[in-house]
């Protein structure tokens, strides 16, 4: 069925139906890795992430079939909404590690949370944010505007956020072996959000020959996983 999708090209089929498969089945592993070895609301977090990420890239290899219907592009907001919602309980884990707030269910906590998934919903259905026609080969486009208010929008709520607290959660640590350990995870982290990048990137920019080569980088996400569950989450 997927190969009657219209016009799907190899790089795109690639990206999607491998890339995006394993890295789910990937994450899901992790998650449940992380949640096997304790239960808590510090793990929860950190497993959502996964979790999200993993769901994100199924649904988005659900949607290549489906692209010509309306159902399609539903599954296709879902997704992207999923795959941009589930980076918030990075900073979400890392508030709990520095017990800036112990409590997962605090106030603050939800108003992060809510306020980013909000927003990301306004985004989303921004007017010719995403375009999915006949006109575009019922391959998703996004304009260069939703493109941008993509990065400021989770720059401001997810990457500058974890970089910061990530940093001072490293100065708090004096064991020279969590110290290294904390540096594999403020690698994942780094490399998970170039990886995220590059995939709005991927989605906006028409340019054939970065598409090609990103469906090969975009694997980056594996190390970045596992450097984020080898750096912090298997050891909670």
């Amino acid at each position: 069925m997927i190969l009657q999708a219209p016009d799907i090209d190899l790089s795109r089929f690639s990206l999607i139906l491998i890339t995006q498969l394993f890295v789910s089945g990937f994450f899901f592993y992790l998650a449940f890795k992380v949640l096997k070895r304790n239960f808590n609301p510090t793990t929860l977090t950190l497993s959502v992430f996964y979790i999200f990420t993993g769901i994100g890239f199924i649904l988005n290899v659900i949607f290549l079939p489906l692209s010509s219907y309306l159902i399609g592009h539903i599954i296709y907001i879902i997704a992207a909404f999923l795959i941009i919602f589930g980076a918030i309980f990075l900073v979400i884990f890392i508030k709990n590690l520095l017990k800036l707030e112990a409590n997962f269910f605090s106030k603050q906590n939800w108003l992060i949370i809510v306020s980013y998934g909000t927003l990301i919903l306004f985004v989303l259905f921004f007017p010719g944010g995403i375009t999915i026609s006949e006109q575009t080969e019922w391959v998703p486009k996004w304009s260069w505007n939703f493109f941008i208010a993509l990065c400021f929008l989770t720059a401001f709520y997810v990457v500058v956020p974890t970089i910061l607290l990530s940093v001072k959660l490293y100065k708090r640590f004096e064991d020279k072996n969590l110290k290294r350990k904390l540096r594999y995870f403020i690698l994942g982290i780094i490399i998970i959000f170039f990886a995220y990048y590059g995939l709005l990137l991927y989605n906006t920019w028409e340019e054939l020959l970065f598409k090609r080569i990103w469906t090969f980088l975009s694997l980056v996400v594996v190390p970045a996983g596992l450097l984020i569950y080898y750096g912090i989450g298997q050891n909670l």
